[in-house]
């Protein structure tokens, strides 16, 4: 590279940064578009963003349904819920400050669309359905309000939602971040292996509570900024266990051919706490440092001392 390009570089990111803060353009990676992409966002569509911020797929999903040309069949949800059949947009996050900013930058990124759009902060894994589709009765009401179980969250769906409630849903939970460790190095710094069965439980209940507003002929995008299969097909194998039937995976080749893709795994092992040999290794580097501590100080009382296991 060049002096010249290092500096058409730097005024392209100064350029970047200063439109992005006016709220003139919204930066976004190829790979967190490929959610909306695969669904095939259009007019018309009910659609939730269930862990939404900072919110790139929800202005993305705005925009699908304002390009729309209005012939497409209207969501009956939608209809029901007074949205003019034209689609709408919820955009959930549990951190009010984050639901705050999604808000902010949704209004600066797309403001003529935001009438289709609702931001709310809830747990996703207990994510109520738009009013069209709430519980008329008591007992399922408390079936809604007790499903912490996703198991059961989903065999209840048709009791209290027999007519679903979203035509698209984007599921992309909260994960470790393993593979972001190419542009943010605490990441990698922080990565431990038990951190995919920590966060399997959350991201397999909040899936299964997704699937559950999900109406018939809809369809559902998972996905995570992690590389480890218990974050992804771990959790994929259990919604679909967990439906009997109700889902089914479909091939999203066709809709985008170009994108670079691999089969999913169908074999992984499971680490519950630490890889075989790295604990040894850790503890070899403990003692080393020990020792090493020990004679700069210039003795100890002989023993081993204690060894953190960091």
């Amino acid at each position: 590279a060049t002096a010249g390009d290092d500096a058409k570089a730097a005024s392209a990111t100064k350029w970047l940064a200063t439109n992005a803060i006016r709220g003139a353009l919204v930066r976004q990676e190829a790979v967190s578009m490929v959610p909306v992409v695969m669904l095939r966002v259009a007019f018309g569509h009910a659609c939730l963003d269930v862990c939404a911020s900072p919110g790139s797929e929800t202005t993305q999903m705005l925009e699908c349904l304002a390009v729309g040309d209005g012939r497409t069949a209207a969501s009956s949800v939608t209809a029901a819920v007074g949205g003019g059949g034209d689609g709408f947009v919820v955009a959930n996050d549990l951190d009010p400050r984050r639901a705050r900013v999604l808000a902010k930058r949704c209004r600066d990124a797309a403001p003529a669309s935001c009438a289709r759009l609702l931001v709310c902060s809830h747990h996703a894994q207990w994510m109520p359905p738009p009013s069209a589709a709430a519980p008329t009765d008591s007992n399922n009401a408390e079936q809604q309000r007790g499903a912490d179980d996703g198991d059961r969250e989903l065999d209840g769906a048709g009791a209290f939602n027999p007519r679903g409630a979203y035509d698209r849903i984007i599921c992309d939970v909260p994960c470790s971040g393993d593979g972001t460790v190419r542009k943010d190095a605490f990441a990698r710094r922080k990565w431990r292996p038990s951190f995919g069965a920590t966060l399997h439980p959350v991201q397999r209940r909040i899936a299964l509570r997704s699937a559950a507003l999900l109406r018939v002929g809809g369809e559902l995008s998972y996905s995570t900024c992690s590389l480890n299969p218990i974050e992804d097909e771990a959790v994929v194998v259990a919604i679909l266990r967990a439906a009997r039937g109700a889902l089914e995976l479909v091939d999203s080749g066709a809709r985008a051919p170009a994108l670079p893709r691999r089969p999913g795994l169908e074999t992984w092992r499971v680490f519950d706490y630490d890889i075989p040999g790295r604990r040894a290794r850790r503890h070899a580097r403990h003692h080393a440092s020990a020792a090493t501590a020990e004679r700069n100080s210039g003795g100890g009382d002989g023993g081993d001392g204690a060894i953190a296991d960091g």
